[in-house]
């Protein structure tokens, strides 16, 4: 590789990790609710209790619209166990996995956050949120195969989407000599996505907000 190659290659590894971190920080763009909810700034302080006759009544989609509402008011242990009741009804529902899943690794608990992503592919293996967030996991991890793996599916399904493919690239210059090559393709995408990227890293850091 020539010089300036690795010169200009190296400045936008820069700038995007800098995003990527950022957004590996705040558990990844993607790590709110179906519909757009917003995660509570800090751990919830308030408890709900849902009564047994509306978990049994309600139908899953209608728990899991009433879990986002409760999610979005700090109501945690509401908001899970509406999404519980509607996984045993509808144990296939790819968005009632995924959005458990959110909810675990927004309380820290990235086991079962991964397996509920894993539960929510298993569904749906198109359903990007679960793709692209069991990747985010496995990238803030030692595993970076797995990492690799589930990110590249997310650039398949969504081959525009600019939050994937920098986190691919990111992946792919954890990986071995012929991945680390290929990364420079993904990143080099990202950019015509995003001229903003090839800005100095303290102009690239407002993107993460």
């Amino acid at each position: 590789m020539r010089r300036a190659d690795r010169d200009e290659h190296g400045t936008v590894a820069e700038v995007l990790v800098l995003f990527v971190s950022a957004l590996l920080a705040v558990g990844g763009l993607l790590l709110v609710l179906t519909g757009n909810t917003p995660a509570p700034a800090e751990l919830p302080h308030t408890t709900a209790v849902v009564s047994a006759g509306k978990l049994e009544h309600s139908t899953p989609e209608q728990l899991i619209t009433d879990a986002m509402l409760d999610y979005r008011h700090d109501r945690i242990q509401a908001a899970i166990a509406e999404l519980k009741a509607a996984l045993k009804k509808d144990k296939n529902n790819s968005e009632g996995w995924y959005d458990l899943g959110v909810v675990a690794q927004f309380l820290g608990n990235t086991s079962n956050a991964e397996a509920d992503y894993l539960n929510a592919i298993q569904a749906d293996a198109n359903y990007f949120p679960a793709v692209y967030n069991e990747g985010l996991l496995q990238n803030s991890g030692p595993n970076t195969e797995l990492a690799i793996l589930y990110l590249g599916r997310a650039v398949r399904l969504q081959p525009k989407n600019r939050e994937a493919l920098l986190a691919y690239g990111l992946a792919l210059e954890n990986g071995n000599a012929q991945q680390q090559k290929q990364s420079i393709g993904i990143m080099q995408r990202a950019r015509l996505l995003d001229p903003r990227l090839v800005r100095p890293p303290a102009q690239a850091q407002g993107l993460s907000g």
